[in-house]
């Protein structure tokens, strides 16, 4: 089916791109904070889409248009989305930081985390407590971006009666907390998608 207007197709298809986002992200506040960080990896992308797609928008070439070949590239809309977000002020809403809360090891030592086969790791000194951060490419693509994160199969495992969250492989003598999105940094998210919507 041949489409009449591509401007509009275009526009319309942003504005379904942001409503989609926004609709993951307020479902992300409803969940578990594992499953908050997959429903938030698929509302950035989604995002990421609908700004790519204003790239095109703007550059006017509409004549012959079709579907863009980074369409299907979940990390190219994916980091799309981060960098739109994170240019606009989103706190540190995609970088992964860990609570060591007790720390008896006088060496230095790694946690691990993302999946099982493609995990990242952050470096701890010994004898040291406090947050510590990985604020790496690797981070974003690692622990956000790989189908089994996607489904939801993070390196962590959050305890519902507890609450609390525990690296599966930190060292022997670290006590650790992994720092999971808070509902501030989903309503930053959610307040940069609606001020994109209100353009269209």
């Amino acid at each position: 089916m041949k489409i009449k207007n591509i401007e509009q197709a275009i526009k319309d298809k942003i504005i379904e791109c942001c409503k989609r986002a926004r609709l993951l992200l307020n479902d992300a506040k409803k969940v578990s904070e594992q499953t908050c960080l997959v429903l938030c990896s698929f509302a950035v992308e989604e995002f990421g889409k609908a700004i790519k797609l204003e790239n095109d928008l703007k550059s006017k070439r509409f004549n012959g248009y079709r579907v863009p070949n980074w369409y299907g590239d979940h990390k190219k809309k994916y980091k799309a989305g981060i960098k739109y977000l994170k240019d606009r002020g989103c706190r540190s809403v995609f970088e992964v930081s860990v609570y060591v809360s007790s720390n008896m090891s006088t060496a230095d030592t790694k946690i691990s985390y993302g999946d099982r086969k493609k995990n990242a790791v952050i470096s701890v000194m010994g004898m040291t407590t406090g947050w510590f951060a990985d604020t790496t490419d690797r981070n974003i693509e690692t622990l956000m971006l790989s189908p089994k994160s996607r489904e939801g199969k993070l390196y962590v495992d959050f305890d519902r009666e507890s609450h609390e969250v525990q690296v599966l492989n930190a060292p022997k003598g670290l006590a650790v907390e992994i720092n999971f999105l808070t509902s501030r940094d989903i309503e930053d998210m959610i307040k940069c998608i609606e001020s994109k919507l209100e353009e269209y």
